[in-house]
């Protein structure tokens, strides 16, 4: 049975929810059906299978984690390396390069990572992507301009997870999360961040008419917690909105699907995506979608056909986009069905699976 080794570091879900954790965690959970699976993390995965290598968080930890995982492969060769592609500081790359030229060992790069490719230590950064065996994309955008800069051929493969369709009625979940039955719910899901812009989405509600706050007694749900929340109760507080703002805090994957079922709408409000794990299952359930014109998200979705759309950060224009949801519910559920054939039509976990198998096969 082939080998395959995920370099996860600190980031395994349900301790980390952001959408390449959730990704990470589902292939995993499909591939060891067909593959021995180990790992490199600081926790254990809360499902049998895959073997553990616990990473001790030794610092400076852009040395300390590719000198670990040189060691647990030195001694447990002939694995296919897999790396998520983000943030990390450039040194991280280097030498996880180095690791795999010194072992000999394959490696398929996944580059979740949505902001515009690195602009210093170019040469780092090519030999790691081009010493791969295999570089995958997760949007249109991510390939477009990786490809440019470090002269690639990116493989597109979207990160989907599976979903699943809540069928307890709305009011039931409604009273279950404390929220008023006559409301109309705007949801928002995942980690909250700078980058996500979950205050433009308050702003905006508080720049609603009297008229329309008394006709549609507009609530917002955010599922998900973040470096980002301390800040955003400030301004919920400081606009007078705790009674219409709900931050559930952390809500596992499983109990997502009850989020979007108690909603009317769904926002997404950030300055960049991959491809967003949120914004698929809200088109999954068929929820008007409102989005910020952001890379990653226009490929995902098309303004004015399945959504309506706003600038990133411009809560004016957000304002306007909710108030057509709210006022034109006929509007709203033809945005609603057209967002859930698109997803019908491009989407498709199984889809993703054989495609990670057909790379690792090669």
């Amino acid at each position: 049975m082939k080998k395959i080794h995920f370099v996860l570091g600190d980031g395994t879900y349900p301790d980390h929810i952001g959408g390449m954790e959730i990704f990470n965690y589902y292939l995993i959970k499909e591939l060891q059906k067909d593959y021995a699976i180990s790992y490199s993390a600081y926790k254990r995965l809360n499902f049998p299978g895959p073997t553990l290598h616990r990473f001790l968080k030794i610092k400076p930890t852009k040395v300390s984690f590719p000198v670990q995982l040189f060691f647990y492969l030195l001694f447990h060769p002939g694995r296919t390396l897999i790396f998520s592609y983000s943030a990390a500081h450039w040194l991280v790359w280097y030498l996880y390069t180095l690791v795999a030229r010194i072992l000999r060992l394959d490696y398929i790069v996944v580059i979740h990572y949505g902001k515009e490719p690195p602009a210093t230590h170019q040469k780092v950064y090519q030999n790691f992507f081009q010493q791969a065996k295999h570089v995958v994309a997760v949007s249109e955008n991510i390939k477009k301009e990786y490809d440019e800069q470090f002269h690639l051929n990116c493989t597109i493969i979207f990160p989907l997870v599976p979903f699943k369709k809540n069928e307890t009625p709305k009011n039931e979940l409604r009273r279950r999360y404390g929220i008023p039955a006559d409301a109309f719910v705007v949801c928002m899901v995942g980690t909250i961040k700078e980058m996500k812009n979950p205050q433009t989405v308050v702003e905006a509600l508080a720049k609603l008419p009297t008229d329309i706050i008394n006709r549609h007694n507009p609530h917002i749900v955010y599922a998900g917690t973040g470096p980002g929340v301390n800040h955003l109760k400030e301004i919920i507080a400081h606009l007078g909105l705790q009674e219409r703002c709900h931050l559930l805090g952390f809500v596992p994957k499983e109990q997502t699907d009850e989020v979007y079922a108690l909603s009317g709408a769904y926002v997404i409000a950030s300055d960049f995506e991959g491809t967003s794990v949120s914004l698929l299952e809200a088109m999954f359930n068929g929820l008007p979608v409102i989005a910020s014109r952001a890379p990653g998200i226009t490929n995902t979705i098309s303004e004015d056909e399945e959504c309506l759309m706003f600038q990133p950060r411009n809560s004016d224009e957000l304002k306007t986009q909710l108030l057509a949801i709210m006022t034109n519910p006929t509007h709203a559920e033809e945005k609603g069905k057209a967002a859930r054939s698109r997803y019908k039509r491009d989407y498709d976990f199984h889809n993703v699976i054989k495609s990670y198998m057909k790379i690792i096969n090669d």
